[in-house]
């Protein structure tokens, strides 16, 4: 439970990095996305996270907010692939082994953003993270799957698919 959480900070961290101020020329809204079943979720969030479930598997879901941020669209995969690992590395005190599985960036769902999914291999330990961000004009959301069996692809993009900005 210990490494998840670790694993849900790490990636505000990330996202707080990159937050500026907002822009009128954004549309306004929240990301909503349908969290799938088996995921539960939790009272006990971590600290910069805003909703959180965990499933019996160690996977997990989050969602998270900062302030608007429209240079998300000109994210670059390289340069999120770098942030990412070394900030993992920060955080576990060892190497990580990272791979960028797909990175998608511009716009998502009509607002500046990226959809990305990145393995990782830390102390024998193999999991993906799966991640879409969207900056509008009430914030920067980003909800982010950490999948711990390698089995939540397919989840992840049902979740891709059913994302609306409300």
């Amino acid at each position: 439970m210990k490494k998840v959480l670790v694993l849900a900070v790490t990636l505000v961290m990330i996202i707080s990095l990159a937050a500026c101020g907002g822009d009128s020329d954004l549309p306004s809204g929240r990301l909503k996305v349908t969290i799938p079943d088996g995921f539960e979720e939790q009272s006990d969030v971590p600290e910069g996270i805003s909703q959180y479930w965990l499933a019996e598997d160690g996977s997990n879901i989050n969602m998270s907010e900062t302030d608007s941020d429209p240079s998300v669209e000109n994210a670059k995969e390289d340069q999120l692939l770098t942030m990412v690992k070394d900030q993992m590395e920060q955080v576990f005190g060892t190497e990580v082994e990272a791979e960028m599985v797909y990175f998608e960036g511009g716009e998502f769902l009509g607002a500046p953003g990226y959809s990305m999914s990145i393995k990782y291999s830390v102390q024998g330990v193999e999991f993906t993270q799966y991640q879409i961000m969207v900056a509008t004009a009430d914030g920067t959301y980003a909800c982010t799957m950490t999948d711990m069996t390698g089995e939540y692809e397919d989840t992840f993009k049902s979740m891709v698919e059913s994302a609306v900005i409300e």
